[in-house]
């Protein structure tokens, strides 16, 4: 992949920051289309919600890492938040493993 235009963040854990990561990739995919940067806003504020809402942020006030970079035919996402539980993270990934259905693993 070759990339065209990347930035990463070390965010302290505050729901304020979504919008800043908004702005910032709106900022990054500007030659774009609007539904294109749309979607992609939507995926990267999901991601980063998720990691907020249940990563061990506020006990350990540990960073959430954030990487966003574009690419000529593709755009990618990465972001680490802090567990302390990793038994419980193991068993649940071990059940969405062995689960016929793991899509109804989320309704629980």
């Amino acid at each position: 992949m070759y990339v065209t235009s990347k930035f990463s963040l070390d965010i302290t854990p505050s729901w304020g920051v979504i919008a800043q990561i908004k702005r910032q990739i709106r900022n990054t995919l500007i030659r774009h289309n609007q539904d294109y940067i749309d979607k992609i806003e939507i995926i990267a504020s999901e991601l980063l919600e998720n990691a907020l809402k249940h990563g061990d942020t506020e006990k350990n006030f540990k960073p959430v890492s954030f990487e966003f970079s574009v690419g000529d035919k593709s755009v990618t996402i990465k972001i680490k938040n802090p567990i302390t539980k990793i038994d419980e993270f193991v068993r649940i990934i071990e059940e969405i493993k062995k689960s016929k259905n793991p899509y109804l693993l989320y309704i629980k």
